[in-house]
């Protein structure tokens, strides 16, 4: 049986081939967890200065803290990852057995890391009138990806949960410092004039 042209498509690298890294390792069953607490107020403000929504600066934070991550690694990131574009458009024209060749391949194929972030409530949660202090946000992982990273914002601020398999991220302090440096380089993107003082 000869492959379609859509099976053809499915094959090339730039379709489904995310770019290497320390991410993508065998996992086991340890992990452990770094959260990282900052404060909304400076995020919102980047989102009026450079346009965008929270869930985007978000992102943005995310991303860096994953650069300072691969450079304390010693591994240049990746200077161009998939365009979802691609995957969409292509899943959007297609048969419903390709829909499921992509699905089965996205887990392993066309991403390192998984990042998410959850809206929570703005204002201070209580049961039985003690206060709920905050919300830590954990991703799941999967084969082959050995960080994950979600976000939630609580009552004014912001929790950064990156979650990693113990054995491949003995360094994921890095990381956490790296949502912090994170925050203060788009803080001064948003406002350069601020931050030269």
């Amino acid at each position: 049986m000869r492959p379609s042209s859509a099976d053809r498509l499915l094959v090339r690298d730039e379709l489904f081939a995310a770019p290497g890294s320390s991410l993508n390792l065998p996992i086991g069953a340890t992990r452990r967890i770094a959260t990282v607490h900052v404060e909304l107020e400076p995020l919102q403000k980047v989102r009026s200065a450079l346009g965008g929504k929270v869930n985007d600066v978000v992102l943005c934070v995310a991303t860096g803290a994953l650069r300072e991550l691969l450079l304390a690694r010693g591994e240049d990131p990746p200077r161009q990852g998939l365009r979802a574009g691609a995957v969409t458009g292509l899943t959007e024209l297609a048969p419903p057995v390709l829909h499921a060749k992509v699905r089965a391949m996205s887990a392993q194929r066309l991403f390192d890391v998984t990042i998410t972030n959850v809206p929570g409530p703005p204002r201070r949660l209580y049961a039985f009138g003690a206060p709920m202090i905050d919300i830590v946000p954990i991703v799941p992982l999967v084969a082959e990806h050995a960080l994950g990273i979600a976000a939630v914002s609580y009552a004014g601020g912001v929790t950064f949960g990156p979650y990693a398999d113990r054995a491949t991220a003995p360094d994921l302090d890095v990381l956490g410092d790296g949502v912090v440096t994170s925050v203060r380089e788009m803080g001064a993107l948003a406002h350069p004039t601020a931050a030269a003082r």
